[in-house]
């Protein structure tokens, strides 16, 4: 992984640890992520965690559309790294 995809990666961990949820908006907003999708499939990869996820409900001007919302509600023992 490159520097800024290992500490977008590393603080978005770190907040999902935390107890924290996070939508694609939000990575953008406070870690300057772009794309979440990618940093979710490294924590499982490199960390062994499985973040949960679920689509919610989001009203636009125009009704509504579905983002990803992600989670860890068990914090495992110990992981990869």
């Amino acid at each position: 992984m490159k520097d800024t995809t290992e500490n977008q990666t590393a603080v978005i961990l770190n907040f999902l640890l935390l107890g924290c949820e996070i939508t694609s908006l939000e990575a953008l907003h406070y870690f300057g992520c772009f794309n979440l999708k990618g940093r979710i499939f490294d924590i499982k990869k490199f960390y062994g965690i499985e973040p949960d996820r679920k689509l919610i409900p989001v009203p636009t001007k125009y009704g509504k559309k579905y983002v990803m919302k992600y989670w860890v509600s068990q914090i495992p023992q110990k992981t990869k790294r």
